[in-house]
């Protein structure tokens, strides 16, 4: 059964066209899904659609079998964290955690038990005098975190919370996300237009597209199996053609290539690393070239288009203007029907 189940959503600001139409999602007590998708999509809509922070036009959603969506925010019994934190900068982090408690009058003896209990939960013990100013950007994010989990709220919702943090704190981050997710059970939506982020974190994945649903699945079949143009060049199929009778096309060019596989093609994709720089039976000019540390990441420009591959770095010798050889591996190649 689903806990929380959005149903033939339509959500829009003002007298502006609908930002999300007709979407259904049925998610899972206990369960993580990310919604990911460019800027626009209308991933930050539904949430904030959820929350009771944008009034629906149409649809409904059920939270563990209770209609929330015409209730005001503070009747859902929902936490969100901001991609800001929004601390309070006059109040220590005891006293961010404890705000929402306080609000909802918990005796003292309770709400003590229950700061504490968070505090440990998300690593924070210690700090419970220390002011949001005096604390880096990760231990910001616990404390927001923190006031979030403990009113015990039936769903968590998470709007782009680590944006902030640089590349080495955000993957830490994220680790600790999942375990404090799995040792409470929360069930949480998370946005994010990274990738790696939702691949790393999540159950399921919803790729938005355009105010829909374009593909719902585990990060596994998501990385492996996009079933759509979009969802496969938003997961790193960077070089896509158009596929037709043996040939990849493109610039009204074609460039022969065989698909074995039975069934109709309408598209052949591959992700950079899996073409290779050096050696094959295609040739391209260099356009431009980035060193990665042990690769070398290479754009050639071919009759079809540019195409991205990759070198190891000690045999990447190849400059701009350069004639190079490479390869698209049959074996790798992504498939989409017509």
């Amino acid at each position: 059964m689903s806990y929380l189940k959005l149903q033939q959503l339509a959500i829009g600001y003002g007298n502006s066209k609908t930002a999300v139409d007709q979407l259904d999602l049925d998610v899972a007590q206990g369960e993580l899904i990310s919604l990911l998708g460019p800027s626009g999509c209308g991933k930050t809509t539904t949430m904030r659609a959820i929350a009771g922070l944008i009034d629906l036009r149409a649809g409904s959603i059920t939270l563990d079998g209770r209609d929330i969506g015409r209730l005001p925010p503070n009747k859902r019994n929902i936490g969100m964290v901001f991609q800001s934190y929004a601390l309070f900068p006059h109040l220590n982090v005891f006293d961010n955690i404890a705000f929402g408690l306080r609000l909802r009058k918990v005796d003292n003896n309770n709400l003590r038990k229950r700061v504490e209990k968070v505090i440990a939960a998300v690593g924070l013990s210690g700090f419970e005098a220390r002011l949001p100013a005096q604390m880096s950007g990760g231990q910001q994010q616990r404390v927001a975190l923190a006031r979030a989990i403990v009113i015990e709220p039936k769903l968590l919702l998470l709007d782009e919370p680590l944006s902030n943090l640089d590349a080495k704190l955000r993957v830490q981050m994220r680790a600790e996300l999942r375990r404090i997710q799995r040792e409470l059970g929360i069930t949480m939506l998370y946005v994010t237009h990274d990738q790696e982020e939702a691949l790393a974190l999540s159950d399921r994945i919803v790729v938005m597209h355009g105010g829909k649903i374009e593909q719902l699945d585990t990060p596994e079949q998501l990385f492996s199996a996009p079933r759509t143009r979009f969802v496969a060049n938003f997961m790193g199929y960077e070089n896509l053609f158009d596929y037709q009778e043996g040939h990849l096309l493109g610039n009204g060019q074609r460039l022969p290539f065989v698909v074995t596989a039975p069934g109709q093609f309408a598209c052949a994709g591959w992700r950079p690393e899996q073409v290779k720089v050096g050696d094959g039976q295609y040739y391209g000019t260099v356009r431009s070239r980035g060193f990665l540390g042990d690769s070398v990441e290479y754009v050639l420009c071919t009759p079809i288009g540019d195409i991205k591959g990759v070198a190891p770095a000690s045999a990447a010798s190849w400059r701009e203007g350069d004639s190079v050889k490479f390869s698209l591996p049959a074996a790798s190649v992504l498939l989409l029907p017509a």
